[in-house]
């Protein structure tokens, strides 16, 4: 699933508002569909600051998250170099710059 933030033109509309999200709202990170998040991402707009709220069984195997660098490794499903890897099924990310985000699970097949 990618993210894009939204770039606004005053930066104190950009910096003084922040949402905590939970992605996949009530289905949380468990729906192993990547057009669901895609098109659940679509409809939000997502600010720096916001956190991501990512909840699922932690006890399952493959259900973590893994942030990946790129557009590359997203569209390839490569999870090899992540940027970071969350396993808590609680896991809160930040998001920090303006950009895209992208997000996966490195469960095989489901990305």
């Amino acid at each position: 699933m990618g993210y894009e933030l939204c770039d606004y033109s005053s930066p104190k509309a950009v910096y003084n508002t922040r949402h905590d999200v939970k992605v996949g709202d009530s289905q949380g990170w468990k729906v192993y569909d990547s057009d669901f998040y895609n098109k659940w991402s679509e409809e939000k707009q997502f600010r720096i600051g916001d956190i991501l709220l990512f909840e699922y069984a932690a006890n399952e195997e493959g259900n973590d998250v893994s942030e990946i660098n790129g557009d590359v490794e997203f569209m390839t499903c490569d999870p090899t170099s992540p940027v970071a890897v969350y396993k808590t099924g609680h896991d809160l990310v930040r998001l920090t710059e303006l950009g895209n985000y992208y997000f996966i699970t490195p469960r095989s097949g489901y990305c």
